[in-house]
């Protein structure tokens, strides 16, 4: 099994957009904080989302039994920090320093949970919404993405509360990007789950090895399609800050 392969698909997706989201947030932040319309705007857009995001690190920092210091669900500074969970770990347990990726990446899982339960439970049409395949190219997945977004728009322009859905989950998605603080504790832990997770589908490479390239391209299928509808959620509200920074003032 290609290590390169599997660093490619499991880290390289999330690694692209959290690192393009933190950089346009380094450029842009300071622009909608001087704007009353636009940082009026970045904080009410961070209502939901935000909770979502420092609710995930909290479950994932117990589940990998770090001990929580303080917690901030949601906060109003114009540094643009909005949230925080501090806490400690024990830097001789390995499960504990696994548990830094999963505790930087988790709020991608919350918001993921998040979408799929809400989707279901207002029962959003979403029919012809479909996964790239481990045979795709860049452009076949241009072609995929391009397709899903006209799916979630078509749903959206169909039905009110589709809409509204539509709005909100965009919104999760944008504040549910890992902060550049998230991005350095999940470097942290990134090598030892990389080496854990090589060593299993080595493992299942040597007991069935479509099973392993099965387990592959799921992930990235996944991680893919997913990731691409969250940085375009990103760019699109960034975009729309950028413009209400405009707004000139009374």
């Amino acid at each position: 099994m290609n290590i390169l392969l599997i660093f490619a698909c499991l880290i390289l997706p999330i690694t692209f957009v959290i690192g393009v989201h933190n950089l346009i947030a380094h450029l842009v932040i300071p622009r909608v904080m001087r704007s009353r319309a636009s940082r009026s705007l970045y904080f009410m857009s961070a209502f939901i989302g935000v909770p979502i995001h420092e609710l995930s690190h909290a479950f994932f920092a117990v589940l990998f039994r770090h001990k929580i210091d303080k917690m901030c669900l949601f906060q109003r500074e114009n540094s643009g920090r909005l949230g925080y969970v501090q806490h400690r770990w024990n830097t001789r347990s390995l499960y504990q320093v696994i548990g830094l990726f999963f505790i930087a990446i988790a709020p991608l899982f919350g918001a993921g949970l998040v979408i799929v339960l809400s989707r279901y439970s207002f029962n959003i049409p979403i029919d012809g919404f479909h996964y790239a395949s481990q045979a795709t190219n860049i452009v076949d997945l241009v072609s995929v993405i391009y397709s899903n977004m006209t799916v979630l728009i078509h749903s959206a322009l169909s039905q009110w509360h589709a809409f509204v859905w539509l709005i909100v989950m965009s919104l999760i998605s944008f504040h549910c990007i890992p902060s550049r603080t998230d991005f350095n504790h999940a470097l942290k832990g990134s090598f030892i789950v990389l080496a854990v997770i090589s060593l299993l589908l080595l493992v299942l490479d040597v007991l069935n090895f479509q099973t392993a390239s099965n387990v592959i391209f799921a992930v990235w299928s996944i991680s893919v399609t997913m990731l691409s509808l969250v940085f375009i959620s990103s760019l699109l509200w960034w975009g729309i800050l950028i413009l209400f920074s405009l707004v000139p003032k009374r």
